[in-house]
């Protein structure tokens, strides 16, 4: 009986591995896309923008201009603070955006270009 059950053992691990490695062997390229559903953020912060001693408010689809190479730091202000500075609109805090002064005139062109 334990020969049987060895036997039968083999048997499966070895149909296994053979479907295993067949389907391996001859997959083809196949493309994967996953789509998901876009939400409305809900206590999105206020983005800016410090450019030298410039401060732009960002929106979502300035804030997608920006090359993240061209970033030089980042700052969180809590909502205490970002309120002062920013009023209401920056209920749920602030983030700046600095950028390396290398980048602010590419910045600039792609901004300028953007509101044509």
């Amino acid at each position: 009986m334990k020969i049987f059950l060895l036997l039968i053992t083999t048997l499966l691990i070895g149909i296994s591995v053979s479907g295993q490695v067949s389907d391996t062997v001859y997959n083809e390229n196949k493309n994967i896309r996953l789509y998901c559903k876009a939400q409305e953020l809900e206590n999105v912060p206020y983005f800016f923008l410090v450019l030298g001693k410039n401060e732009i408010e960002l929106d979502n689809e300035k804030l997608g201009l920006i090359d993240l190479d061209w970033i030089e730091n980042l700052h969180v202000l809590t909502k205490e603070i970002a309120i002062k500075k920013f009023g209401s609109k920056a209920e749920h805090g602030a983030i700046s955006i600095k950028i390396k002064e290398k980048n602010i005139k590419d910045l600039k062109e792609k901004l300028r270009t953007k509101n044509k």
